[in-house]
């Protein structure tokens, strides 16, 4: 991983100091087919990346999802080693929200040095564009919802409590996946992890969204972790507030990781210039650990008529009983 705010603290102090107001532009590493510049105006108040293209890149920029505070166009400039050539130009477009695009701009700059092959560069841009887009988009109406919020915490205390237990921290926020919309919350090489927060308290059970959240096709283990938690309305411990800045803790002395757990915050919808709204508490009565196996009560394409998609479902966790593991023998290295 490239430690993205150290580029760009170097990018904000120099643009800072420079007698002339212009942009201050570094290259970033990549191994891909891809040259990527990102780029401050701190007086103006802007961040930017530069992406050089490829003479077989015709892109379709009215195909790219469009969001508050990002302008997206192809200009004829010269950067570096590369005099009079084609870019593709991202622009903060809206001043001072440095935070949050510093953010944006990394993820998007992050997947375009990954590039292997020519000619993926739009399909790439659109999938990370669409991700942001789904955050601006919560953004401009309110913090998470309670089912949300529930969610988020549940994923935080497997990460917390089990993953840095095991992995580093970067391998540990890698395995996240829950905040790209993947079909399960953790994927640990070929196994995975689903959470599911509840706070019913009768006929304890949880909601599935999906015919593939519990499918464990591919996988050589798919476990369930389940938090039951009362939840406390107005309140100021025991928030998803509280539960960040703990992690945060945690990640305190590695700028790469806490950059990245940031990222994944945005891409869930946790804002945290928004941490303040958030007065609902959860306290843990119970966690318990599944392994999900033939039998397990569930729905999965194998067992789904066709013509039927977009399932949503409720499970007894009564009936999982027999698929009940200890924690203590939960190993995913």
């Amino acid at each position: 991983m490239i430690d993205y705010r150290s580029i760009w603290n170097s990018l904000n102090v120099e643009s800072e100091k420079a007698i002339i107001k212009a942009e201050i532009v570094r290259k970033i590493p990549s191994l891909g087919k891809y040259s990527v510049f990102l780029s401050t105006d701190f007086h103006k108040g802007i961040r930017l990346l530069y992406c050089k293209l490829n003479l077989n890149d015709n892109l379709n920029l009215s195909s790219f999802p469009r969001f508050k505070g990002l302008e997206i166009s192809v200009v004829n400039t010269s950067i570096g080693e590369f005099k009079n050539n084609e870019f593709l130009k991202l622009k903060q477009s809206i001043p001072n929200t440095d935070i949050v695009f510093e953010s944006v701009i990394s993820d998007i700059c992050q997947h375009i040095v990954l590039i292997e092959s020519e000619g993926s560069l739009e399909a790439t841009l659109i999938k990370v564009l669409n991700e942001w887009k789904m955050f601006f988009d919560m953004e401009d109406s309110s913090i998470l919802s309670t089912s949300s919020q529930k969610g988020l915490f549940g994923e935080l205390i497997f990460l917390k409590d089990h993953l840095f237990n095991q992995f580093s921290l970067t391998e540990s926020l890698n395995y996240w996946t829950g905040a790209d919309k993947t079909n399960h919350d953790f994927q640990i090489f070929d196994q995975a992890v689903e959470v599911k927060t509840t706070s019913l308290k009768q006929h304890r059970s949880i909601v599935i969204s999906s015919e593939k959240q519990l499918d464990n096709l591919g996988l050589s283990n798919l476990y369930l972790f389940v938090l039951n938690v009362n939840i406390h309305h107005n309140t100021i411990t025991n928030t998803l507030k509280n539960l960040v800045e703990d992690v945060l803790f945690i990640l305190k002395d590695d700028s790469i990781a806490s950059h990245q757990f940031y990222l994944k915050l945005l891409k869930y919808g946790y804002n945290i210039g928004q941490a303040d709204q958030y007065c609902l508490g959860f306290s843990i009565t119970e966690t318990i650990f599944y392994r999900v196996i033939e039998g397990f009560p569930r729905l999965i394409n194998l067992n789904i008529p066709n013509g039927v998609g977009e399932l949503r479902y409720s499970v007894m966790l009564s009936a999982c009983e027999p698929y009940k593991i200890n924690s203590a023998t939960l190993k995913l290295i």
